[in-house]
This record gives C-alpha cells, structure tokens and sequence, in this order.
C-alpha cells in the first residue's frame, strides 16, 4: 500500500515559459476582459493576445532575435503589458526601468544591460536620447504609445522562438543598489512560470477577482504578483499608470474591485485620504475574509480568555514594541541640537522597523515552508563594495549590537 501525504506534493513543477501559461489561459477566456484602463477602455484576452503576437512579429522583422535585450522605460499601462509579453514570445529578455530614472541612472542600466532598444512614452525620450550618446549598443527608442499601431502594421505569426524555460533568461530587473550599484537579477522563464503557479496555489488571485495594479511593473511585485499572475488567473486587472489615491478609492467603488495588492505607504496615504476607505476595503475579498474570521472566534477561548481579546492584545503590544523601537533606534537620524525630536519622522521610524520585523518574519517563514524563490543569479558580479557593505551590517547587527541604539548625546560626543 502507499500513503500519501496530505499536503501538495514538493516536486518541483514541469518547465514551461512564459507564453505558455498565459497562451492557456487565453485560450481558455477569449473573450474576458484581460486588462481595462482608468478610463475604462477594457481589452479581451484574445485582443490583448492578438497585440502580443503582432509586437514579437514587428520585433522580428527589426531584427530582434533570441536573447537580445530590450528596455522598458515606462510607468503602468496596458501597452506595458502587451510589449513586455510581446518581447518575451520573441525570445527577448526584457530589462525593467524604474520610470523615475534621470538620465545617469538610465545610461547605468540600458549598458550594463546591453539594450538593443528601448521601449518608453514620448515625455521620456529626451531621456533615454542623451543617455544614447553613451550606449553603442542601443540601436532604437520606441515610443510605447504606438504599440497598437505597430502591432496592426505587421502581417502573419511571429517566427516560433525555441525557449529552454530552465536556462533562457525572461527578465533582467535591477536590484535597488542598497550596497552598491543595481545589479541585474536573471530570472529565468522557469523562475517567473513557477512563481505564477505557487502564488495561483495560494488563491491569492482568482478568475473572478477584479484587481487594481498601480503598484509599478518595473518592479518585480507588480510585475508578478499582479500582471502575470493576474494574467494566469484569468482575473480582469484596471491598471493606473501611478499611485493616485484619490483615484484608487473611485475605482474601487466605480470597478467593484475585489482584489487590493498594497505597500504600506500606499495603504496610509489611502487612509490619510478619507476614512471611507475602510468602507470600501471591507467590500473586498480580503475584507470579508477578515470579518468572517473574526464572527468564526465568537465565543472561543484561550486559557479561559475570548480569542479576539488575546489576538487584540498581541497586537497591541506589537505596535507598542514597534514604536518603543523605533523610539530607541531613531535618534542618531531624527534629533539634531537646534530642532530636538521629530515626532513624525519618529512615527515613520517605527513603521520602518516593524516593516522590517514583518519582513525578517516572511523570510523565516518562506525559509520554513520552502517558498523563497531562488533567481538564475545576479547579472553581474558581486563587487568588493557590496561585500564590504554586508559586512559592515554584519558587524554591527551581531558583533556590535549595541552600536544599533546611539543617543544624541554618544552622537554628539
């Protein structure tokens, strides 16, 4: 007899790349709104599939083969979409900038990269024109906002691209240089399919989930946890070029979106918005989970005390060690001799630290579960510098513990 486990199996999921899981999915919902503006210009899966196969075609013909680099310079938009998924069905690796980047960073990126082109919206090109100067592998600037008409200029199916999903790299974003410069971080077309699935296991999107993006693509956790992942689903995804609360808070309510992914930040400029936000929020998925499990601990108890009083309690002197916390590690950035305490800044300080309390928690956890993804490598080698960097935190986070809590008076001593 064989016994199985209970729990999902822990092999490791079949190779498949990218246009693969999300071709299934358009296959399966032709005419389901894939992707809709603010505005409300909505777009099927079989439309945003037909633009796809028309972006790799029109990269073929200009000479785009297999493992070239393309660049995308650009904040959130449908577009976005469709060229970043165009680009990988021809067999690109896609780079994702930051749309923020002045020219210096943009120049770092495109030829530490390689970029063959780049992809941005018309305001940015003077940008990416004076970092070409400096960038001899940087053939084309494409303007985003045409990807429509190029797609529709071109005729046929794009050329079939063999894709090893282990080995070709899909996406080249860059770190955030904390130790030194951004490095390219290669994930490969099995890095990101296998993520997909994972975050699909989990429910955290669903078919039905109406989701809101305006966390940046750029970034791997719009890109992934929202794009892709959407896309995957089969969820209809309303995407904002930029974090607008006011606007976020409208389509809520306008879109009946079910599905909020948010950053901290985001959730208390949200709050500092209107305090209706909670209303809407609870008319979300997650909110009705909340409330529901917190109805299922009515009348349960743990050692002879209500579970929602021992659970509010946790809480509160979480958010109380939190702030202590950020109290005793603020001062040497937040107190200066002429303007005492910054009580605000104080407050951020302690939101920072409990961030990175939630953070250390969610590595111990993945670690635990076997969930944290590992990338192909990073693009380029690990410098002195960055090793210098960690070992510096080494140093003062387990040699020196100490040296973490400074008062102004050691400051300035």
């Amino acid at each position: 007899m064989v016994f199985k486990s209970p729990w999902p199996s822990l092999e490791p999921y079949a190779p498949m790349s990218v246009p693969q899981i999300i071709e299934a999915t358009v296959k399966r919902l032709p005419d389901k709104v894939a992707l809709m503006t603010a505005e409300g210009r909505a777009y099927t899966f079989a439309e945003f599939w037909a633009a796809v196969k028309g972006i790799a075609r029109a990269l073929q013909q200009q000479g785009v083969r297999k493992g070239d680099m393309i660049g995308m310079y650009a904040p959130n938009s449908v577009e976005y979409a469709v060229v970043l998924h165009g680009a990988l069905l021809a067999g690109a690796t896609v780079t994702t900038l930051n749309p923020l980047y002045r020219e210096r960073e943009v120049e770092h990126q495109l030829h530490d990269a390689g970029a063959k082109l780049v992809f941005t919206l018309t305001p940015l090109v003077p940008i990416v024109q004076e970092a070409k100067a400096n960038l001899p592998k940087l053939e084309r600037i494409l303007e985003l906002e045409h990807a429509w008409d190029m797609a529709a200029a071109v005729g046929g199916e794009p050329e079939p691209v063999a894709i090893d999903p282990m080995k070709d790299i899909a996406v080249l974003p860059y770190s955030s240089g904390t130790t030194g410069l951004p490095k390219g971080v290669m994930l490969s077309h099995q890095n990101l399919t296998a993520n997909i699935r994972q975050t699909i296991a989990l429910n955290m999107t669903t078919e039905s989930a109406i989701v809101l993006d305006f966390l940046p693509f750029f970034h791997i956790y719009g890109m992934m946890v929202l794009l892709n992942v959407g896309l995957v689903a089969g969820a209809t995804q309303i995407i904002l070029p930029r974090f607008d609360p006011e606007a976020a808070m409208e389509l809520i309510q306008d879109r009946q979106v079910t599905d909020l992914y948010c950053v901290p930040p985001a959730v208390l400029a949200l709050i500092l918005v209107s305090i209706s936000f909670w209303l809407l929020f609870m008319r979300t998925r997650l909110g009705r989970v909340l409330r529901a499990s917190t109805e299922s601990l009515r009348g349960a108890t743990l050692v002879g005390i209500d579970v929602r009083t021992v659970f509010a309690a946790m809480w509160g002197v979480g958010a109380a060690v939190g702030a202590i916390a950020g109290i005793l590690a603020a001062p040497t950035l937040l107190f200066s001799p002429d303007m005492g305490a910054r009580p605000l800044l104080l407050g951020f300080a302690a939101m920072a630290l409990g961030g990175f309390g939630s953070f250390v928690g969610a590595v111990t956890g993945g670690v635990l579960l076997g969930l944290i993804q590992i990338a192909s490598g990073f693009y380029v080698s690990t410098t002195l510098g960055d090793l210098s960097g960690f070992l510096l935190i080494f140093v003062v986070l387990i040699v020196r513990p100490e040296g973490i809590f400074k008062t102004s008076e050691s400051v300035a001593a």
